[in-house]
């Protein structure tokens, strides 16, 4: 089995073309595409972003802690007014 792996193929708009050796002679090829490790790192770093912000929130709010276990929910005291 022949295989071919180049890295930061630049793109022309929609297309990219592979230059292909002369001692390549698949007829037919599969042919995968993903992001360049950049731009994968990138992606990474908002990842990373995301998740000290959540642990920031969880933080907050774990000073508060609210003892639900006797509480029940009445509707119809929902829409009593006075």
């Amino acid at each position: 089995m022949d295989a071919i792996r180049k890295k930061r193929i630049k793109r022309t708009g929609r297309q990219v073309i592979v230059d292909l050796p002369e001692n390549f002679t698949a007829e037919e090829v599969d042919l995968i595409l993903w992001p360049s490790i950049e731009e994968n790192e990138n992606v990474k770093k908002n990842q990373t972003d995301l998740l000290e912000w959540r642990k920031d929130i969880e933080q907050f709010y774990s000073k508060y802690n609210v003892d639900l276990s006797g509480f029940e929910f009445n509707r119809d005291e929902l829409y009593d007014r006075p």
